[in-house]
């Protein structure tokens, strides 16, 4: 099946996009994040190791424990602080966010249509894609990405249909 939506998107619609696309912390950042707490994790627990065995565990718990906090500390602001400022200061940038665009597409790939022009993509050449309710990421790499809002009177069939392509062309959900 094939299918095309011309959309606009509001502010709010495109702060839904990057929080989807903000919303994961990539698999090599947790890694690192993790590592960076037990290395410094095992430094102080080995400060505080003249106590004994067991202060030296609990000072080591405890500094692991105040690292994730950190971390959950971080994407909570991120979340209610960074992004949204950083999503009105670039739908305030950038006309084409705010200009109607038509997306349409087939078996093959999708074609994006705007006054400023024509882009056509093989989903095979996508790096991947996710997905809520409203909102559809198609991913040509890790950072860049387009996306498809729905607004509340247009169909998420339309998203269905769309990620049935994506998925019978072999593209990985992210």
């Amino acid at each position: 099946m094939s299918g095309s939506v011309t959309i606009s998107a509001s502010e709010e619609q495109v702060l839904a996009a990057y929080q989807l696309h903000w919303s994961v912390i990539p698999r090599k950042g947790k890694i690192i994040f993790g590592l960076l707490v037990m290395i410094i994790a095992s430094i102080m627990a080995y400060i505080v190791s003249d106590e004994g065995p067991l202060m030296m565990l609990a000072a080591f718990a405890g500094y692991v424990l105040f690292g994730v906090l950190v971390l959950f500390f971080f994407r909570w602001i991120n979340k209610i602080w960074w992004v949204p400022r950083f999503v009105k200061r670039v739908y305030a940038q950038q006309a084409d966010l705010r200009k109607e665009f038509t997306i349409s597409w087939d078996q093959d790939g999708f074609r994006i249509l705007t006054e400023n022009g024509d882009m056509w993509m093989k989903w095979t050449e996508l790096h991947g894609w996710r997905r809520t309710e409203r909102t559809l990421l198609l991913y040509r790499s890790e950072v860049l990405f387009n996306f498809v809002p729905l607004r509340a009177d247009q169909d998420s069939a339309l998203l269905d249909d769309m990620q049935a392509h994506l998925v019978a062309s072999g593209v990985e959900e992210k």
